[in-house]
Protein backbone atom coordinates (compact mmCIF):
# COMPACT_ATOMS: atom_id res chain seq x y z
CA UNK A 1 0.00 0.00 0.00
CA UNK A 2 2.78 2.43 0.95
CA UNK A 3 4.55 1.66 -2.33
CA UNK A 4 1.37 2.36 -4.29
CA UNK A 5 0.92 5.70 -2.51
CA UNK A 6 4.53 6.69 -3.23
CA UNK A 7 4.11 5.75 -6.91
CA UNK A 8 0.92 7.79 -7.18
CA UNK A 9 2.58 10.76 -5.46
CA UNK A 10 5.63 10.57 -7.75
CA UNK A 11 3.38 10.35 -10.82
CA UNK A 12 1.74 13.65 -9.87
CA UNK A 13 5.01 15.44 -9.20
CA UNK A 14 6.52 17.55 -12.01
CA UNK A 15 9.57 15.79 -13.40
CA UNK A 16 12.92 16.91 -14.74
CA UNK A 17 14.28 16.08 -18.20
CA UNK A 18 18.03 16.70 -17.99
CA UNK A 19 20.14 17.17 -21.14
CA UNK A 20 23.76 15.99 -20.89
CA UNK A 21 26.58 16.58 -23.36
CA UNK A 22 29.37 18.89 -24.39
CA UNK A 23 28.75 22.59 -24.82
CA UNK A 24 27.91 23.68 -28.37
CA UNK A 25 26.23 20.34 -29.04
CA UNK A 26 22.81 21.82 -29.77
CA UNK A 27 21.25 21.50 -26.32
CA UNK A 28 19.54 24.90 -26.63
CA UNK A 29 17.86 23.85 -29.87
CA UNK A 30 16.86 20.46 -28.46
CA UNK A 31 15.44 22.05 -25.30
CA UNK A 32 13.46 24.56 -27.38
CA UNK A 33 12.03 21.71 -29.47
CA UNK A 34 11.05 19.74 -26.37
CA UNK A 35 9.50 22.89 -24.94
CA UNK A 36 6.96 22.96 -27.78
CA UNK A 37 5.50 19.62 -26.65
CA UNK A 38 2.32 19.70 -24.54
CA UNK A 39 3.14 19.72 -20.83
CA UNK A 40 6.84 20.57 -21.32
CA UNK A 41 8.65 23.74 -20.29
CA UNK A 42 12.15 24.52 -21.57
CA UNK A 43 13.79 26.12 -18.52
CA UNK A 44 17.25 26.60 -20.03
CA UNK A 45 20.32 25.97 -17.86
CA UNK A 46 18.91 25.98 -14.33
CA UNK A 47 22.40 25.86 -12.84
CA UNK A 48 22.85 29.44 -14.06
CA UNK A 49 20.15 30.97 -11.87
CA UNK A 50 22.14 33.75 -10.14
CA UNK A 51 22.35 34.33 -6.39
CA UNK A 52 20.42 37.55 -6.93
CA UNK A 53 17.73 37.31 -9.66
CA UNK A 54 17.54 41.11 -9.71
CA UNK A 55 21.11 41.20 -11.06
CA UNK A 56 20.76 42.95 -14.41
CA UNK A 57 23.59 40.82 -15.85
CA UNK A 58 21.39 37.71 -15.59
CA UNK A 59 18.79 37.86 -18.33
CA UNK A 60 16.17 35.62 -19.82
CA UNK A 61 16.23 34.82 -23.53
CA UNK A 62 13.47 37.43 -23.93
CA UNK A 63 16.00 40.12 -22.96
CA UNK A 64 14.48 41.03 -19.57
CA UNK A 65 16.21 40.40 -16.26
CA UNK A 66 15.02 37.24 -14.52
CA UNK A 67 13.33 39.26 -11.78
CA UNK A 68 11.29 41.34 -14.24
CA UNK A 69 10.65 38.64 -16.87
CA UNK A 70 6.92 37.89 -17.25
CA UNK A 71 7.70 34.18 -17.07
CA UNK A 72 10.62 33.87 -14.63
CA UNK A 73 9.60 36.68 -12.30
CA UNK A 74 6.55 34.82 -10.90
CA UNK A 75 8.45 31.50 -10.84
CA UNK A 76 11.29 32.87 -8.73
CA UNK A 77 8.89 34.82 -6.53
CA UNK A 78 6.93 31.63 -5.77
CA UNK A 79 10.17 29.68 -5.15
CA UNK A 80 11.46 32.27 -2.72
CA UNK A 81 8.08 32.54 -1.02
CA UNK A 82 8.28 28.79 -0.38
CA UNK A 83 11.89 28.59 0.83
CA UNK A 84 12.74 32.14 1.86
CA UNK A 85 14.30 35.21 0.28
CA UNK A 86 17.75 33.58 0.13
CA UNK A 87 16.66 30.51 -1.87
CA UNK A 88 18.49 31.54 -5.05
CA UNK A 89 21.67 32.42 -3.16
CA UNK A 90 21.57 29.10 -1.30
CA UNK A 91 20.95 27.23 -4.58
CA UNK A 92 23.99 28.89 -6.16
CA UNK A 93 26.11 28.05 -3.11
CA UNK A 94 25.08 24.39 -3.05
CA UNK A 95 25.90 24.03 -6.75
CA UNK A 96 29.34 25.60 -6.34
CA UNK A 97 30.17 23.35 -3.39
CA UNK A 98 28.42 20.20 -4.56
CA UNK A 99 27.10 19.91 -8.13
CA UNK A 100 30.38 20.43 -9.98
CA UNK A 101 32.50 17.90 -11.89
CA UNK A 102 35.39 18.26 -9.42
CA UNK A 103 32.95 17.30 -6.65
CA UNK A 104 31.55 14.23 -8.44
CA UNK A 105 32.95 11.76 -5.84
CA UNK A 106 31.26 13.87 -3.15
CA UNK A 107 27.94 13.67 -5.02
CA UNK A 108 28.20 9.89 -5.36
CA UNK A 109 29.08 9.41 -1.69
CA UNK A 110 26.35 11.79 -0.54
CA UNK A 111 23.77 9.87 -2.56
CA UNK A 112 24.96 6.58 -1.13
CA UNK A 113 24.71 7.65 2.50
CA UNK A 114 21.86 10.14 2.16
CA UNK A 115 24.21 13.06 2.84
CA UNK A 116 23.26 16.51 4.03
CA UNK A 117 24.27 18.31 0.82
CA UNK A 118 22.28 15.94 -1.38
CA UNK A 119 19.22 16.47 0.83
CA UNK A 120 19.80 20.22 0.66
CA UNK A 121 20.05 20.10 -3.14
CA UNK A 122 16.90 17.96 -3.36
CA UNK A 123 14.95 20.45 -1.26
CA UNK A 124 16.02 23.47 -3.32
CA UNK A 125 15.75 21.79 -6.72
CA UNK A 126 12.44 20.11 -5.92
CA UNK A 127 10.88 23.39 -4.80
CA UNK A 128 12.18 25.14 -7.94
CA UNK A 129 10.72 22.48 -10.25
CA UNK A 130 7.44 22.65 -8.34
CA UNK A 131 7.32 26.45 -8.71
CA UNK A 132 8.00 26.18 -12.44
CA UNK A 133 5.23 23.62 -12.81
CA UNK A 134 2.73 25.68 -10.84
CA UNK A 135 3.41 28.85 -12.80
CA UNK A 136 3.58 27.27 -16.28
CA UNK A 137 1.26 24.27 -15.96
CA UNK A 138 4.07 21.97 -17.11
CA UNK A 139 4.48 18.40 -15.92
CA UNK A 140 7.97 18.08 -17.46
CA UNK A 141 10.72 20.68 -16.92
CA UNK A 142 13.65 20.55 -19.35
CA UNK A 143 17.02 21.48 -17.79
CA UNK A 144 19.80 21.88 -20.39
CA UNK A 145 22.63 22.47 -17.90
CA UNK A 146 24.66 19.53 -19.34
CA UNK A 147 26.86 19.29 -16.22
CA UNK A 148 27.30 15.55 -15.39
CA UNK A 149 27.78 16.18 -11.65
CA UNK A 150 24.54 18.15 -11.57
CA UNK A 151 22.91 15.30 -13.51
CA UNK A 152 23.96 12.89 -10.76
CA UNK A 153 22.47 15.22 -8.14
CA UNK A 154 19.23 15.55 -10.14
CA UNK A 155 19.05 11.75 -10.45
CA UNK A 156 17.63 11.66 -6.92
CA UNK A 157 14.55 13.56 -8.11
CA UNK A 158 11.41 11.40 -8.56
CA UNK A 159 10.93 10.34 -12.16
CA UNK A 160 13.92 12.29 -13.57
CA UNK A 161 14.83 11.44 -17.17
CA UNK A 162 18.11 12.05 -19.02
CA UNK A 163 19.12 12.69 -22.62
CA UNK A 164 22.77 12.36 -23.62
CA UNK A 165 23.12 14.64 -26.64
CA UNK A 166 26.09 13.91 -28.91
CA UNK A 167 27.22 16.00 -31.86
CA UNK A 168 30.00 15.28 -34.33
CA UNK A 169 33.11 16.46 -32.44
CA UNK A 170 34.30 18.37 -35.50
CA UNK A 171 31.19 20.55 -35.28
CA UNK A 172 31.62 21.02 -31.51
CA UNK A 173 35.29 22.03 -31.84
CA UNK A 174 34.57 24.36 -34.74
CA UNK A 175 31.84 26.07 -32.72
CA UNK A 176 34.03 26.37 -29.61
CA UNK A 177 36.67 28.12 -31.70
CA UNK A 178 34.18 30.92 -32.40
CA UNK A 179 33.71 33.59 -29.74
CA UNK A 180 30.53 35.54 -28.97
CA UNK A 181 30.14 39.02 -27.55
CA UNK A 182 27.65 39.61 -24.76
CA UNK A 183 24.26 40.50 -26.25
CA UNK A 184 21.54 40.62 -23.60
CA UNK A 185 18.83 41.39 -26.16
CA UNK A 186 19.70 38.20 -28.06
CA UNK A 187 19.87 36.14 -24.86
CA UNK A 188 23.69 35.90 -24.75
CA UNK A 189 24.12 36.86 -21.09
CA UNK A 190 27.91 36.78 -21.02
CA UNK A 191 30.79 37.07 -23.47
CA UNK A 192 32.14 33.71 -24.63
CA UNK A 193 35.81 33.63 -25.52
CA UNK A 194 36.98 31.67 -28.55
CA UNK A 195 39.09 28.60 -27.73
CA UNK A 196 42.16 27.29 -29.47
CA UNK A 197 41.71 24.03 -31.36
CA UNK A 198 43.55 21.99 -28.70
CA UNK A 199 41.63 23.60 -25.85
CA UNK A 200 38.31 23.01 -27.62
CA UNK A 201 39.15 19.36 -28.26
CA UNK A 202 40.15 18.89 -24.62
CA UNK A 203 36.87 20.46 -23.48
CA UNK A 204 34.91 18.07 -25.69
CA UNK A 205 36.86 15.07 -24.35
CA UNK A 206 36.20 16.08 -20.74
CA UNK A 207 32.48 16.40 -21.39
CA UNK A 208 32.19 13.08 -23.24
CA UNK A 209 34.51 10.84 -21.24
Amino acid sequence: MAGDVRSLYAARMPRTVFILGAGRSGSTVLAAMLGTLPGCFAAGELERIPPDPADDAARCGCGASLATCECWGPILAAWRAELGAHASAEYAWVQRRFARIRHLPRVLMSQRVGGRRQRRFNRLHGALIQSIAEQTGASWVVDSSKNPARAMAVASSPGARFIHLTRDPRGVVDSMMRGFARDAEAGVERAIMAMSENHALSAWRRAER
